[in-house]
């Protein structure tokens, strides 16, 4: 129903153009009614506005709802579902098409999924890069033994780690209730462990403090509001400085720096100074150079008859994972393990921490695993693998690092 101006247009038309139509033939009224409202100069900058849509300042939400409202004048440009995610890709900010590149998707929903979650984390670690300007990290006592300290004004709560705690052997208490805490990460870690009035040496005084037991990162205490508001700690961010007034004395000091996350830098362990390994180095590349020969036994997963193909949305990573993600595929790209797929069959990936802080890529095929026809084969009896151990003087090992990669599985 029009209203206003619209009204007053409709009035004058039926008096004038439509005067002697009865009634006004849809076709005429929708083409007086654009001319009117939506004349073609109009049409051709809301075009022109969707063309050169960028993200910028907005929010993910924000641009999303300008995309869809400008995407009404250019309909022949987003009639392909790729094309059109790809335009939405490609007017995101940089910061979080470094996330959603990698991933390849090309479904508009997901897309948008992902450039929120992407924004989160962003958000996040900007965050967290704000907070590290108000906490201050040292080394403290506490019950006569040295422990790394984060001093946060930001957590509400004192935290130990439990495994520093069983070191120290302090005396332990049971919650009635399990105390939760969520993670910058988006975690939410629960624990029924405290460990009341544990003395935290700074100088000649001390400070008890209440910790409860939590898996906490890089440091063995976290010292928050709890324990600074109780002593009337007062943290000077600049000069990395707490103070602690105490009565009839003057004030006692503790000295830190600022927090930051540490790269320690390895040291390679190389095998090419050993004599027998130059001597046969085509046999221990540090990396296989590609796919392994055509063997006489194809290899190939066969799955239940009827059974749709799986595809299960991809796990959520943190920005510095994506980047070790991207990389990683590059690289099996570049060697020929892996190479680009439409295939229906997906399966989602994560991340595995081994014992040098390095990331081992996983693929989680539980659902693929539950449709797959298991391979049945006769077991060799332990005896005879003895047997033919006799006499053997060099022995291998499979290469755990890319066991996968030495089999070519037929598509």
């Amino acid at each position: 129903m029009l209203t206003g101006e619209g009204r007053k247009w409709w009035k004058s038309q039926v008096n004038t153009e439509f005067k002697s139509l009865q009634p006004v033939p849809w076709e005429r009224f929708r083409d007086n009614f654009f001319q009117q409202y939506f004349p073609p100069a109009i049409k051709e900058k809301k075009l022109r506005d969707f063309i050169h849509l960028k993200q910028g300042s907005m929010s993910v939400m924000e641009y999303e709802a300008a995309f869809t409202s400008l995407s009404d004048y250019a309909r022949h440009l987003v009639a392909d579902p790729r094309e059109k995610a790809k335009r939405f890709e490609d007017g995101l900010r940089k910061d979080i098409q470094k996330q959603t590149n990698v991933m390849r998707i090309y479904d508009y929903a997901e897309l948008y999924q992902r450039a929120l979650i992407a924004e989160q984390n962003n958000n996040e670690d900007r965050e967290w890069r704000e907070r590290s300007d108000s906490i201050v990290t040292g080394t403290i006592y506490i019950c006569g033994l040295p422990a790394q300290v984060l001093f946060d004004s930001g957590s509400t709560h004192s935290f130990i780690l439990p495994e520093f705690a069983t070191s120290v052997k302090i005396l332990s208490k049971m919650l009635d209730t399990p105390y939760t805490v969520n993670t910058a990460s988006g975690e939410i870690l629960a624990s029924r462990i405290i460990y009341p009035n544990c003395d935290i040496y700074i100088g000649d005084h001390i400070f008890p403090a209440n910790l409860i037991a939590l898996p906490i990162k890089d440091f063995d205490i976290l010292l928050g509001m709890d324990w600074l508001s109780t002593w009337h700690a007062e943290i000077d961010c600049a000069a990395r400085k707490i103070s602690f007034p105490i009565p009839e004395e003057n004030l006692v000091f503790f000295e830190g720096k600022k927090a930051y996350i540490e790269s320690t830098p390895k040291n390679e362990t190389r095998i090419d100074g050993i004599k027998i390994v130059r001597e046969f180095t085509d046999v221990f590349p540090e990396e296989l150079p590609g796919l392994p020969p055509e063997r006489e036994v194809e290899f190939t997963i066969d799955t239940i008859s009827g059974s749709a193909p799986i595809s299960k949305a991809s796990y959520r990573m943190a920005p510095k994972e994506l980047e070790e993600l991207k990389r990683q595929l590059q690289e099996m790209l570049n060697l020929g393990f892996i190479r680009p797929s439409v295939s229906p069959w997906d399966a989602p990936v994560l991340f595995a921490k081994k014992k040098d802080g390095s990331l081992r890529l996983c693929i989680d095929y539980r659902e693929l695993n539950k449709i797959t026809i298991k391979n049945k084969y006769p077991l060799p009896r332990i005896d005879d693998l003895f047997d033919q151990l006799k006499n053997a003087k060099v022995f291998s090992k499979i290469n755990l690092r890319s066991d996968y990669h030495q089999l070519r599985i037929r598509a």
